[in-house]
């Protein structure tokens, strides 16, 4: 079995994936411009990377995949989903066992992404030799080398995933991003990055404290002893850029997010996308005052949490949808509860 020709030291990969270490200009899944009180993006079909197969530690496209990691006492443990289109999750996990930096080792005690700053990444560690206690942050992460195991029916051998020094995001410089590669020990010649996006050119990692996102549905689960991977151009981070971070926007900040990831990809039912990227978006919202609040030409639809909360026209009529399993309503009224609208 082969790994996927790109990795995230822990992010995911299934068929609807989603510093100042920038994007590439032209990237299609476009994140590098917020537009606080204005409200016009590219959108993209990916949960934690622009496509659904571009990035992470997997197996294949529809194999295991890497989503975290989960913090135990004194131990961290690399966090696996098998997803398929219709059939029932499987979910694994393996301890951390080793970390390496230079000639040192270490055992892995916690990964921290909020305590001192959402996406603000604290490893603890405890050097073998000296028996030592450290935590290390910001430029001491350079070098810093996980070692990762697949569980059993993945691929063979020992996985080295490099942690390089953060940058903030750009847009958002309080977002931090992690250039993290990757390689097989049996192979280690073959270097590959964790997020690449479709020109090749490798994008950030960021680590998201406190929240389970699911690979196909963008569905939740609250785990304060969890932190997901997501690449830079993927909706989970491309949604904080534009404004809603899961901690931001009081007690609407999780679910405003989680309607922006629904939106961006076009999950009219809450699981699947139905675009293609490239596609420009108008956003609005329902804050006081608005966060974005921008207008187009025609109306697509009003999101909640789990999709599309009524449908009037869609962005992308190229890709097929033969409707969800109860039918949508047009937005001739405004569904009550809406968090986010767009236009096309």
């Amino acid at each position: 079995m082969t790994i996927h020709k790109t990795l995230s030291v822990l992010a995911m990969a299934t068929m609807s994936a989603m510093g100042c270490m920038e994007s590439a200009p032209g990237d299609l899944d476009d994140v590098r411009q917020p537009l606080p009180q204005g409200g016009s993006y590219l959108n993209g079909q990916g949960i934690y990377s622009m496509m659904s197969h571009e990035y992470g530690l997997a197996q294949t496209s529809d194999g295991w995949h890497l989503l975290g990691v989960k913090n135990g006492t004194n131990q961290v443990f690399a966090v696996f989903k098998l997803t398929a289109q219709g059939q029932p999750d499987q979910d694994a996990q393996t301890v951390i066992q080793t970390a390496v930096q230079g000639s040192s080792q270490f055992d892995v005690y916690n990964v921290d992404a909020q305590n001192y700053g959402q996406t603000n990444v604290y490893v603890t560690l405890r050097n073998r030799a000296t028996n030592q206690v450290v935590t290390k942050s910001g430029d001491a992460l350079e070098g810093l080398i996980l070692k990762v195991t697949f569980p059993a029916g993945g691929p063979a051998g020992v996985f080295s995933m490099r942690l390089h020094k953060p940058a903030g995001l750009t847009g958002d410089s309080s977002l931090k991003g992690y250039s993290i590669d990757y390689w097989n020990d049996g192979s280690p010649s073959q270097v590959s990055n964790y997020c690449t996006v479709t020109n090749g050119v490798a994008e950030p990692v960021v680590f998201v404290p406190g929240t389970n996102t699911h690979p196909l549905t963008a569905s939740r689960t609250a785990d304060t002893s969890f932190v997901d991977m997501s690449c830079a151009s993927g909706g989970i981070v491309a949604c904080m850029l534009w404004g809603y971070k899961p901690w931001a926007n009081g007690a609407a900040g999780p679910d405003l997010h989680q309607a922006c990831v629904q939106m961006k990809r076009a999950a009219y039912c809450g699981d699947v996308p139905y675009t293609e990227e490239g596609h420009t978006i108008y956003v609005g919202d329902n804050l006081s005052p608005r966060l974005n609040n921008a207008s187009g030409n025609t109306r697509e639809a009003y999101w909640g949490v789990h999709g599309a909360l009524c449908l009037d026209s869609r962005r992308d009529t190229s890709v097929t949808f033969s409707g969800c399993t109860t039918a949508l309503p047009s937005c001739a009224t405004v569904p009550s509860g809406w968090l986010l609208r767009n236009d096309f």
